[in-house]
């Protein structure tokens, strides 16, 4: 009987870890939406025809997600990108923005220590302490 409850005690904390993120990567859903919102800023900012000064917020507001200008050159393993505009989301726990670059790579770039994660919306985000 000890052992069949310490058994269901288990499969539940492992349930429990599964289903809250004990996985070590930030939830893929606001991943994903802060890619799209920035895909959707980039092609109207596009279809504008590419002003300088251009509003973000422009072309998507979000209640959870802050989009932003953000013209940074970012190097990743010796290549160069050079960043157009950015989003930070209070969904992701993990300090750091997205950003997209001119050719349409959305990149993560963590606030700690300014390591970058090439496509997070296919390879997650690794949380980190703020």
């Amino acid at each position: 009987m000890k052992k069949l409850l310490l058994v269901n005690y288990v499969l539940i904390a492992v349930l429990s870890c599964f289903l809250s993120g004990c996985n070590g990567k930030e939830s893929h859903e606001p991943i994903v939406n802060m890619a799209v919102g920035l895909d959707i800023t980039k092609e109207v900012w596009e279809k504008k025809g590419r002003p300088i000064g251009f509003d973000p917020t422009s072309a998507v507001q979000s209640s959870d997600e802050r989009y932003y200008t953000f013209t940074n050159e970012i190097l990743v393993a010796g290549q160069a990108y050079h960043c157009r505009f950015a989003v930070r989301s209070q969904l992701i726990h993990t300090a750091g923005a997205m950003a997209i670059t001119d050719d349409g790579t959305h990149l993560w770039i963590y606030d700690k220590d300014g390591k970058v994660i090439l496509s997070p919306e296919k390879n997650g985000i690794e949380k980190i302490d703020k």
